[in-house]
């Protein structure tokens, strides 16, 4: 490319024009022609008592807006500024209302000048999200999946006149044309944009739909078309050259039929009573198959494929759009440029972050309550279907070990050694076993499903229980056992009030199903202090509920883990382990015990019971169980040799 002859004198007369500037000589220039920091002040709307009020309003501007923060801005300026002075300035004097009028005012006299409607007509807005990292403990950051780092999304409204309109800040993950009607409808500028530009990520079925109700033009620049539906008319039309393309038909009477609700949620809109991006969400989170949001795609399906047509022919078209979404890329560069700071924003207060991209953070809250109920729904339908899977691989699993066992029942009388002189003297206080058949009785939990036809759920009251959300309630007292199971799994998590006492409650379930996993609630509530909530839930509960308990940590899984723990490298998990298998055994559940002593590898794990019983006082218990594993080998005198050295005990050797 040739260079024009006076293209030096053109850079000196621009430079001459354009000199470099301090961006504090940019705040103090704009301020002196437009004041905008007379919107800042005490929340009172009384006057600045401070001195030098302009002065610190601008630097407080200046520190925060690039990153600075308030301690460094204070250590490299001179006057009456310090770090304290900063602080509470933003914190009192700086809201995100007031900043947003201040921002205002500069669109305003920005829209004065002719040179920034050389770049653009001020009628289109280029919207597009870029990221900001934030520290890891923030609970509005995510790790986000595309860029590969912590932290959050800031969508911006640019003016094609380079001039940003609009920011607000969405979590990672989400799709971003549910939020790209926000930015329009939310400024209130001098500059009105109709003309929406975006990335593939800002379009949608349903938010072409809403945007044509709307009278706003959206036209994304589009990664590919390949994978996009093209939609006709009706069946009977056909067209020349594009026949093929057009593969699916649009539903012409679902349009028809809601066309007046389509109506009057574009008039709630434009009134301000709702967000386009909360009637998104609530149509499009709860349920696909909602008509009015089918209606609002089938709107859309007919504006997309109108546009995807002119986009594809028209090569004039698409550089157009492609010329003005990089507007916006230019933009972020020039926001990173300005944040010399540090590329992390380091406050992890909401307040700060709102002010930090201009964005109100209750839109979240609103989004937050929109989204708990669908979220409780969806965590208690995964453990009800986890609970479902449990409980057949457990039924599985007991068929299995009954039909082993009960093919050879072992009378306990005749495998019983008869104790000597000195362990007679020892156990005298010790009931004695006449005779014991394990015929290994049908587990609780292996019962029919069922059961609860017979004999209903435990009802919980609501009202006497405000801790525990309504979902949980309302599957707590269903008549699905499997429901009240995932309930309770909840419950654990849910960090309510009255968690303990709902949990305790489930014990005098009639399902074990419940009962089991109250059990695993109870240890998950508080991990740290499982036997104590054990040990308080049988003290507290009557006799029946005490069986019930010790069934349970049976029937759970809980005392496989803790007969594992008590050989475990931590003392504090073989404390424990200790704790609740001797809790289980004084509610007279034993079968756990005498199979670990039966069955266990770890010769370790039998002396460890072995003890426990005798703590316990079942002796004699304990000894038949021996017996037994003795016994149950071809060689019993090489395995009663075994049981004296550590390790594991393989039958057969």
């Amino acid at each position: 490319m040739r260079l024009p002859w006076d293209l030096p004198t053109l850079e000196a007369l621009l430079k001459a024009r354009l000199p470099e500037r301090h961006l504090l000589d940019i705040l103090k220039h704009v301020h002196y022609w437009i004041g905008y920091t007379r919107h800042f002040g005490p929340l009172s709307g009384t006057e600045p008592k401070l001195s030098s009020p302009v002065l610190r309003y601008i630097f407080t501007v200046f520190g925060y807006a690039c990153e600075l923060g308030p301690s460094q801005t204070a250590r490299h300026t001179t006057g009456p500024i310090s770090r304290q002075i900063l602080r509470r300035l933003n914190a009192q004097h700086i809201t995100t209302a007031k900043l947003e009028a201040a921002v205002r005012d500069v669109i305003a006299e920005y829209a004065r000048f002719e040179l920034p409607f050389l770049w653009g007509s001020g009628q289109a807005a280029i919207a597009d999200g870029t990221h900001i990292a934030l520290l890891e403990n923030n609970l509005l950051g995510a790790h986000h999946v595309r860029y590969g780092r912590f932290g959050g999304i800031a969508y911006h409204h640019i003016s094609d006149t380079y001039i940003a309109l609009f920011s607000h800040f969405i979590a990672c993950g989400v799709w971003e044309a549910v939020y790209i009607l926000d930015g329009l409808l939310k400024n209130l500028s001098a500059l009105q944009p109709h003309t929406l530009f975006a990335d593939t990520h800002g379009q949608a079925e349903p938010v072409f739909g809403l945007a044509a109700l709307l009278g706003i033009t959206l036209m994304p620049r589009m990664r590919t078309w390949n994978d996009v539906t093209f939609y006709r008319v009706d069946h009977s039309t056909t067209y020349q050259h594009i026949d093929r393309l057009l593969t699916q038909v649009v539903d012409g009477n679902l349009i028809e039929r809601y066309w007046q609700d389509m109506l009057q949620v574009v008039l709630s809109i434009q009134a301000g009573k709702v967000l386009p991006s909360m009637l998104l969400q609530r149509l499009g989170v709860y349920s696909r198959q909602n008509t009015l949001y089918k209606a609002f795609s089938e709107v859309g399906r007919v504006e997309r494929t109108i546009f995807l047509l002119e986009y594809m022919a028209n090569t004039a078209m698409r550089q157009h759009i492609r010329a003005e979404t990089t507007k916006v890329e230019a933009y972020h560069q020039f926001t990173d440029w300005i944040a010399f700071g540090g590329p992390v924003l380091r406050s992890a207060d909401p307040v700060e972050q709102e002010k930090r991209i201009k964005e109100e953070i209750e839109q979240f809250r609103k989004l937050e309550d929109v989204e708990r109920p669908r979220l409780e729904e969806a965590a208690l339908q995964r453990t009800e279907a986890q609970a479902r899977f449990q409980y057949r691989r457990d039924r599985a699993r007991a068929e299995e070990e009954t039909r082993a066992r009960t093919e050879e029942p072992l009378n306990v009388k005749e495998a019983l050694p008869r104790p000597s002189a000195s362990e007679e003297s020892t156990n005298l206080d010790t009931p004695e076993v006449t005779e014991h058949t394990f015929e290994n009785p049908e587990p609780a939990w292996s019962r029919p499903i069922n059961e609860e036809k017979e004999k209903g759920a435990i009802p919980v009251e609501v009202e006497s229980n405000p801790g525990a959300t309504a979902a949980i309630h309302t599957y707590l007292n269903s008549v699905d056992p499997y429901k009240r199971a995932a309930a309770v799994a909840e419950l654990a998590r849910s960090n309510s009030t009255d968690a303990f006492d709902l949990i305790a409650k489930c014990f005098d379930d009639h399902s074990p199903q419940v009962r089991n996993a109250a059990a695993r609630a109870l240890r998950k509530l508080e991990p740290n202090r499982t036997v104590d909530l054990f040990n308080r839930a049988l003290e507290e509960g009557s006799e029946e509920r005490r069986r019930n308990i010790g069934a349970a940590i049976a029937d759970s899984g809980l005392a496989a883990e803790a007969i594992d723990n008590l050989v475990g490298d931590s003392r504090e998990d073989t404390y424990n382990a200790l704790l609740i298998l001797f809790a289980m055994a004084k509610t007279g559940e034993v079968q756990p015990l005498v199979q670990a002593i039966e069955n266990h590898e770890n010769v370790e794990v039998c002396r460890a019971v072995i003890k426990l019983l005798t703590l316990n006082g079942q002796t004699k218990l304990g000894d038949a169980a021996l017996q037994r594993r003795v016994t149950g080998v071809s060689a019993a005198r090489r395995m009663a040799n075994g049981l004296d050295q550590p390790g594991p005990v393989k039958d057969g050797q």
